[in-house]
């Protein structure tokens, strides 16, 4: 009849090195003094395109919210009537 085999010690852990690395990136781009609105002011963090035009459909109409809360609202009442079936 053979032994089982002795239970081998835990592994040892990473090394950690410090201090971490970091990738260099680009510094934020900022809005200039001639393309300042009430929005974004000058000296705060650039727009990106894609994500302003998105956020301007909610912004701008507020019943888009408004219907989007609605109908939220109802799939989740649905919802729930199933489930307490």
């Amino acid at each position: 009849m053979s032994s089982p085999d002795p239970p081998r010690p835990p592994a040892a852990p990473a090394p950690f090195a410090w201090p971490p690395t970091v990738a260099a990136s680009e510094p934020t781009s900022t809005v200039s003094a001639s393309e300042a609105s009430w929005s974004h002011p000058a000296g705060s963090a650039s727009p990106d395109a894609e994500a302003d035009a998105v956020g301007a459909a909610f912004t701008d109409r507020p019943e888009v919210q408004v219907g989007a809360a609605f109908v939220g609202g109802f799939f989740a009442a649905l919802i729930l009537k199933r489930v307490g079936r």
